[in-house]
C-alpha cells in the first residue's frame, strides 16, 4: 500500500505546475535586466566579428611576413653568392699576377740569353770571316 501512495504522490507532484516543465513565449526578467541583455549579446555580436576580422588581418600580416622572409633569405643568399665570386675572382688574379712575374722573370732570361747568343754569332761570323778572308788571302798570294 505504501508503494501505491509513493508512486499516487509522484504522479500528482509531476502534474503540478511548479514541478512540470512548460513551454512559455514570455521572458520573465524584469525590463532594465532584458535591455542589458540584449545589449550585452549585440556587442557579443560585434566583438566577435571584429575578433573574425582581426584573425583574418593576422592571417594576412602572416603570410606577408613569410614572403618577405622568403626575400630577405634570397637576398642574403645572392649577398654570399657575390662574397663568394668576389673572394674567388681576387684569387685569380693573385694567381694571374704570380703568372704574369713569372712569364716577365722568364722573358727577361730569355732576353738576355737571346742577346748573348747574337753577341756570340757576331764574333763568330765575324772571326770566320776574317779566316776565310784570309785563307782567300793566303790561297791567291801563292
Amino acid at each position: 500500500m505504501m508503494v501505491k501512495l509513493r508512486i499516487l504522490t509522484v504522479i500528482l507532484l509531476l502534474n503540478c505546475t511548479v514541478f512540470s516543465q512548460t513551454d512559455t513565449n514570455k521572458i520573465c526578467l524584469p525590463y532594465k535586466t532584458a535591455q542589458n541583455v540584449a545589449k550585452d549579446l549585440i556587442q557579443c555580436d560585434a566583438i566577435r566579428a571584429e575578433l573574425n576580422e582581426t584573425n583574418h588581418l593576422v592571417s594576412n600580416q602572416r603570410s606577408l611576413i613569410l614572403l618577405k622572409d622568403s626575400v630577405i633569405s634570397t637576398y642574403r643568399e645572392k649577398t654570399i653568392n657575390y662574397q663568394n665570386q668576389i673572394s674567388s675572382y681576387s684569387q685569380n688574379q693573385l694567381i694571374q699576377n704570380d703568372m704574369i712575374f713569372k712569364l716577365e722573370t722568364e722573358n727577361e732570361t730569355l732576353g738576355e740569353k737571346l742577346s748573348f747568343y747574337q753577341t756570340a754569332t757576331g764574333y763568330l761570323t765575324g772571326g770566320l770571316v776574317a779566316v776565310m778572308g784570309l785563307l782567300t788571302f793566303i790561297v791567291t798570294a801563292k
